[in-house]
């Protein structure tokens, strides 16, 4: 192939990739918003998935950014040497200066990470606070009703319609049409209560006993535990709802 079709094909990928970028930057800043990952969906996606493919989309740009350096090295080298008042150097010499280039690239890389691993930290329970009151806020204004409110000790027993809207806006991203993690789905009842092979993950009148109440409650060690665990309201509705019989 020809170096002049190559460089166009390299230059026109990288505008390709950088409108990518925008438009899925466009998404996690806008539509998706920080706090509304276990909320809201966009064509089935969550806001971290966006950001996936974010990051992707980002490291292809990366490369094609290199390859273009490369295709072109000769000349940037020695339009740095001039710009600088150095001396030319031969053809032999310029590969050397690249080997350099590239390690010393690597090596700022490697130190970045080093660092950025090193530096993580848990979240302080007062900064956690504030993040879940965000959260709330945002669910406030995209959700066109109010959120769910604490039980009430007078109420009666609860129907599936009255638990349901808890997994739609906790679970229902993975654990939905779209997707079904663990090949478990909470849009349908039969899921819940299905015990083949194993225990069902609601036990009617028993709702200590339920393995679906210890998850959201916390009492149960699993994978992503902060992200299975519901706010103290929803898991007392749904612990009211699955002692009353779990009706559905």
């Amino acid at each position: 192939m020809q170096r002049t079709l190559l460089n166009l094909l390299v230059d026109l990928g990288a505008a390709l990739i950088m409108f990518g970028m925008l438009l899925t930057g466009y998404v996690i800043k806008f539509p998706l918003p920080p706090g509304t990952n276990k909320e809201w969906m966009l064509w089935g996606l969550t806001r971290h998935q966006w950001g996936e493919i974010h990051f992707w989309i980002s490291t292809v740009l990366l490369v094609l950014i290199v390859v273009h350096v490369c295709l072109h090295w000769t000349w940037i080298v020695t339009v740095v040497r001039q710009r600088l008042g150095l001396p030319r150097t031969t053809q032999n010499a310029i590969m050397p200066d690249g080997w350099v280039a590239v390690l010393m690239l690597a090596v700022a890389f490697g130190g970045f990470a080093w660092m950025a691993h090193l530096g993580v930290q848990r979240v302080p329970e007062s900064h956690s606070e504030i993040c879940r009151d965000d959260a709330v806020e945002v669910a406030k204004q995209k959700m066109p009703g109010p959120l769910i409110e604490p039980l009430a000790d007078h109420e009666p027993n609860l129907t599936w319609k009255d638990v349901y809207p808890i997994f739609e806006k906790a679970c229902l991203s993975c654990h939905g049409p779209q997707k079904q993690r663990g090949n478990f789905r909470v849009d349908q009842p039969g899921e819940l209560f299905s015990s083949v092979g194993k225990t069902a993950w609601i036990i009617p009148g028993k709702g200590e006993e339920s393995p679906l109440i210890e998850i959201v409650s916390g009492g149960r060690k699993i994978a992503l535990p902060n992200q299975h665990r519901l706010p103290d309201a929803d898991v007392a509705r749904l612990r009211k709802w699955v002692n009353g019989g779990a009706a559905h």
